[in-house]
């Protein structure tokens, strides 16, 4: 048996390393969008409370502007949950092939030195194992279970 603990050894990875550079990128590139549209947002909000304050908006504009506000705060939320979508993807999409090469290193390693079982200490999942039998059955029949 033996054991690794996934995480740690990512981060050790050059190419993960670059992969969470360039995510930093991209998210702080995309939430740069974020941000230009939570500005224009605030300008307009600002404004229709100055103008409602003044009460220089008939009950006719104060609605479509509450409602313009509304659908703005509708692409904000939009925006941001995009945004964690596009993050997610990217990274899952740069992890694949890192990921992939441990895998093999893995189960390579796992064969070679003759290990039953590599679990990761990290999570406590099994990373690799050697074909087994599957005791189910003889534990059914000793508990007396169909």
């Amino acid at each position: 048996m033996g054991h690794l603990n996934l995480g740690n050894l990512i981060s050790l990875m050059p190419e993960a390393v670059r992969a969470d550079s360039g995510l930093v990128l991209y998210r702080k590139d995309l939430l740069a969008t974020g941000d230009t549209l939570a500005m224009a947002f605030e300008k307009e909000y600002k404004a229709f409370v100055e103008a409602y304050n003044a009460g220089t908006l008939s009950a006719s504009q104060s609605q479509k502007r509450q409602e313009s506000l509304q659908k703005q705060q509708q692409v904000l939320r939009a925006y941001a949950q995009e945004v964690e979508e596009k993050v997610t993807n990217l990274r899952r999409q740069l992890l694949e092939p890192i990921l992939t090469r441990i895998d093999q290193a893995i189960k390579t390693l796992g064969k070679e030195g003759k290990y039953d079982v590599i679990f990761d200490s990290g999570t406590g999942s099994t990373l690799f194992a050697q074909d087994s039998e599957d005791l189910m059955p003889l534990l059914k029949q000793k508990l007396g279970l169909k």
